[in-house]
């Protein structure tokens, strides 16, 4: 069974009834769980809530929730990461966790990104080698919970920008196999990222602290009204 994970802050609250119930949308009969600092009065009754110590740094603070979750295989969120459709279950877990579950590759991310014009590596149906400098970022992927506490545990960072960075190196160095799927239908967003074609969400709803309207003017207009959230309340990145 593949644990759905949900990495935030209370500062971001706000962001949590469109996360949530876009998540129970689309994620029904699958197992939520939501890492935090503090939950207020936010209900997730209906989830596993796991707290850690805010005075850790962004990746100690992954490494300690995961190692209170049972599962096996899992796949990271943060709260800005908004399901806009429903994810393709059968490629999920008929084609590419048994991959992992066989241990022929470790990380699956969803979307493809790429810094330059060259062509991946194709290593099977729709799934492309990550370039050594992008074989990790903090976006869903498909990894064994045990690789993902050792990439958390092991890379150093003062902030989750400094982790993402430095997380290559671990993956790197740990020799893992990181891989991406791609099926060639996929809009482009900005420069560097594609959408996901079985896993779809928002790359980053929030840039810099204010809702992303520049990349999803229209996906988080229609979220705003559908959830009864003032966008101006956080404010608008245009």
């Amino acid at each position: 069974m593949i644990g759905y994970l949900f990495y935030s802050h209370h500062e971001y609250s706000d962001a949590w009834p469109i996360m949530k119930g876009q998540a129970d949308k689309y994620l029904k009969g699958k197992r939520k769980v939501l890492f935090t600092n503090e939950i207020g009065n936010h209900d997730f009754s209906d989830w596993e809530v796991v707290l850690y110590d805010d005075s850790l740094p962004y990746q100690k603070r992954v490494a300690s929730c995961l190692k209170k979750i049972d599962d096996e295989y899992v796949i990271l969120h943060h709260e800005d990461m908004i399901f806009v459709d429903k994810p393709n279950f059968e490629v999920i877990e008929q084609q590419l966790l048994p991959l992992i579950e066989k241990n022929e590759i470790d990380i699956v991310k969803f979307c493809k990104a790429s810094y330059s014009g060259t062509e991946h590596e194709k290593v099977g149906e729709n799934l492309f080698r990550n370039p050594k400098n992008l074989s990790y970022a903090v976006q869903p992927a498909l990894i064994r919970k045990e690789v993902m506490y050792k990439i958390a545990n092991n890379t150093k960072g003062s902030n989750i920008w400094k982790f993402e960075v430095n997380s290559v190196n671990i993956v790197n160095f740990l020799n893992y196999n990181s891989v991406y799927y791609y099926n060639g239908s996929e809009k482009k967003r900005g420069m560097f990222h594609w959408d996901s074609s079985i896993y779809p969400y928002l790359n980053s709803g929030i840039l810099k602290g204010k809702w992303d309207y520049s990349m999803y003017r229209q996906e988080l207009t229609t979220l705003m009204e559908q959830y009864g959230i003032n966008p101006n309340e956080r404010g608008v990145h245009e």
